[in-house]
Protein backbone atom coordinates (compact mmCIF):
# COMPACT_ATOMS: atom_id res chain seq x y z
CA UNK A 1 0.00 0.00 0.00
CA UNK A 2 2.73 2.50 0.82
CA UNK A 3 4.79 1.71 -2.27
CA UNK A 4 2.18 3.41 -4.42
CA UNK A 5 1.47 6.26 -2.01
CA UNK A 6 3.07 9.59 -1.28
CA UNK A 7 2.84 11.01 2.22
CA UNK A 8 2.36 14.76 2.27
CA UNK A 9 4.73 16.31 4.79
CA UNK A 10 3.96 19.81 6.06
CA UNK A 11 7.36 21.23 6.94
CA UNK A 12 10.65 19.37 6.86
CA UNK A 13 10.92 15.59 6.80
CA UNK A 14 11.31 12.49 4.66
CA UNK A 15 9.19 9.46 3.85
CA UNK A 16 10.72 6.00 3.38
CA UNK A 17 8.15 3.23 2.90
CA UNK A 18 6.22 2.84 6.14
CA UNK A 19 8.57 5.24 8.01
CA UNK A 20 8.39 9.03 8.24
CA UNK A 21 11.00 11.32 9.76
CA UNK A 22 9.54 14.66 10.88
CA UNK A 23 11.74 17.53 11.97
CA UNK A 24 10.76 20.10 14.59
CA UNK A 25 7.45 21.90 13.84
CA UNK A 26 6.62 19.50 10.97
CA UNK A 27 3.61 17.25 10.51
CA UNK A 28 2.13 14.96 7.86
CA UNK A 29 -1.18 13.89 6.37
CA UNK A 30 -2.13 10.31 7.22
CA UNK A 31 -2.79 7.97 4.31
CA UNK A 32 -6.22 6.36 4.06
CA UNK A 33 -6.47 3.00 5.83
CA UNK A 34 -3.29 3.67 7.80
CA UNK A 35 -2.50 3.82 11.51
CA UNK A 36 0.59 4.85 13.44
CA UNK A 37 2.03 1.98 15.48
CA UNK A 38 5.32 3.37 16.76
CA UNK A 39 6.78 6.83 17.44
CA UNK A 40 10.25 7.82 18.59
CA UNK A 41 11.02 11.40 19.63
CA UNK A 42 14.47 12.94 19.80
CA UNK A 43 16.22 16.30 19.68
CA UNK A 44 18.98 14.94 17.44
CA UNK A 45 19.14 14.58 13.67
CA UNK A 46 18.04 11.38 11.97
CA UNK A 47 20.54 8.72 12.98
CA UNK A 48 19.68 5.19 12.00
CA UNK A 49 22.08 3.80 14.59
CA UNK A 50 20.21 5.67 17.35
CA UNK A 51 16.83 4.53 16.01
CA UNK A 52 18.01 0.91 15.75
CA UNK A 53 19.36 1.00 19.30
CA UNK A 54 16.04 2.27 20.65
CA UNK A 55 14.06 -0.34 18.72
CA UNK A 56 16.31 -3.22 19.71
CA UNK A 57 17.50 -2.29 23.21
CA UNK A 58 15.45 0.58 24.65
CA UNK A 59 11.82 0.30 23.52
CA UNK A 60 10.81 2.10 26.71
CA UNK A 61 12.22 5.27 25.07
CA UNK A 62 9.48 5.17 22.42
CA UNK A 63 6.61 7.64 22.79
CA UNK A 64 4.25 4.83 21.82
CA UNK A 65 4.69 1.26 20.64
CA UNK A 66 1.27 0.03 19.49
CA UNK A 67 -1.67 1.23 17.42
CA UNK A 68 -3.68 1.65 20.61
CA UNK A 69 -0.99 3.69 22.41
CA UNK A 70 -0.32 5.83 19.34
CA UNK A 71 -4.01 6.51 18.69
CA UNK A 72 -4.01 9.14 21.45
CA UNK A 73 -0.79 10.81 20.26
CA UNK A 74 -1.10 14.53 19.51
CA UNK A 75 1.72 15.96 17.39
CA UNK A 76 1.09 19.50 18.67
CA UNK A 77 2.23 18.31 22.11
CA UNK A 78 5.61 17.32 20.63
CA UNK A 79 6.34 20.04 18.05
CA UNK A 80 9.70 20.74 19.70
CA UNK A 81 10.98 17.22 18.88
CA UNK A 82 12.08 15.39 15.77
CA UNK A 83 9.95 12.27 15.33
CA UNK A 84 10.39 8.90 13.73
CA UNK A 85 6.93 7.56 12.87
CA UNK A 86 6.08 4.04 11.70
CA UNK A 87 2.78 3.31 10.01
CA UNK A 88 0.84 0.16 9.19
CA UNK A 89 -2.06 -0.63 6.91
CA UNK A 90 -5.45 -1.07 8.55
CA UNK A 91 -8.60 -2.77 7.31
CA UNK A 92 -10.90 -0.61 5.33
Amino acid sequence: WWRNSTVEINGTGVHYGDFIWLEINSNFEMLDHTAIFRIYGTNSKLGLDEVFEVLSQRPEDLICNSIEECSVFNRSDHLDSNLGVWMTKTDG
